[in-house]
């Protein structure tokens, strides 16, 4: 009797490590997809726009507060824009407002996309993968912190072990990240992706 317990303990555990396995293999395969996505296709960036805002302020009739809004705004998208220019390789990237990720996310190219200097440019539909380079959502915890996340074509946020989220560290000044670091940061981590699942 003792017997049948021990193999149905062993028989359980060893069921337990294969769906273990099973589950890693199937959760690489999936980041294996999404970094192939990326290198061959295009990295998409959303840009805050702050539409509403904006508009509201001008409904209120403070056009000052309007235009210093419009040019911070501004000054934070080409900050980011300019952070791709200088440390981001891995693959080609393209930008889009975030007043259209409706479109974006219907596949209506028209005019949404953008390149580096903020034009209109045709795209095909091209693979893509999107980042939000302003917050991180941490899966399973249902929180939100400054940083970058990565989503799929349809705005699913992507799972480990795919890179898919770099965080800001705003409480630890010594250790926070300015856009800067963080797109070096991201550049690195698809490399290590890459040599992960790709070699």
């Amino acid at each position: 009797m003792k017997w049948i317990g021990v193999l149905i303990l062993f028989f359980s555990i060893t069921a337990f490590g294969q769906e273990v396995k099973h589950k890693k293999a199937y959760k690489d395969s999936v980041a294996k997809v999404h970094i192939e996505t990326v290198k061959n296709g295009v990295l998409l960036v959303r840009l805050r726009s702050n539409q509403k805002l904006l508009k509201a302020l001008l409904v209120k009739g403070d056009t000052v507060g309007e235009h210093n809004k419009s040019r911070e705004i501004k000054v934070k998208q080409l900050e980011i824009v300019n952070a791709f220019k200088l440390n981001y390789q891995f693959s080609k990237v393209l930008f889009f407002y975030s007043h259209h990720s409706k479109e974006v996310k219907a596949k209506n190219w028209n005019g949404t996309i953008l390149n580096d200097e903020l034009k209109p440019v045709k795209f095909d539909g091209t693979p893509h993968l999107i980042l939000d380079p302003y917050l991180v959502t941490l899966t399973g915890l249902d929180a939100t912190q400054n940083g970058m996340s990565v989503f799929d074509a349809n705005f699913k946020l992507l799972e480990k072990p795919f890179p898919y989220y770099i965080r800001k560290r705003d409480g630890i000044f010594f250790l926070r990240r300015d856009v800067f670091s963080m797109v070096s940061l991201l550049d690195k981590n698809f490399n290590w992706a890459e040599g992960k699942f790709l070699k």
